[in-house]
C-alpha cells in the first residue's frame, strides 16, 4: 500500500511513519499494554493496542479503532480517526484535528528491573 492510496487525512502523517519506521529498530514493537504518547506541542494520550482493536484516551475524549491492514506498523481505524504504532512512532488522527505531530511512545516507567 502506498500513501497514495490512504484517506486524505492520514497521507502526510503515514509519510512521516514511513520515513521514520527505517530508524526504528527491528522487534522494537511494544507488547500489548497502556502506552503513553509524547507529540509536539506538548499534546499527550495513552494507547491500549491489541490485535483487534485500540483504544485512544486523550483530554478531549477517547476513541476505539479496529484493526486495519496495512504495510507499515499496527494500523487501527475507525470513521472518526486512524492509528499507526510503528516501533516508536505513533501516527494518530482524528478527523478534523491533524495537530497531533512528531509523537512517540515514551518510555516505560513501571518496568522493575531486579538486580
Amino acid at each position: 500500500m502506498t500513501c497514495r492510496s490512504l484517506p486524505g487525512a492520514l497521507m502526510p502523517m503515514a509519510a512521516i511513519v514511513a520515513a521514520a519506521a527505517t530508524l526504528a529498530p527491528a522487534g522494537a514493537q511494544r507488547p500489548d499494554a497502556d502506552m503513553e504518547v509524547q507529540c509536539a506541542a506538548g499534546r499527550r494520550f495513552s494507547v491500549r493496542a491489541d490485535a483487534d482493536r485500540a483504544t485512544v484516551v486523550w483530554k478531549d475524549g477517547q476513541l476505539t479503532l479496529k484493526r486495519g491492514a496495512i504495510s507499515l506498523g499496527r494500523y487501527y481505524r475507525s470513521p472518526r480517526a486512524a492509528l499507526i504504532i510503528d516501533g516508536d512512532y505513533v501516527s494518530f488522527v482524528p478527523r478534523g484535528d491533524r495537530n497531533w505531530r512528531d509523537c512517540r511512545l515514551m518510555p516505560r516507567t513501571d518496568v522493575i528491573e531486579k538486580d
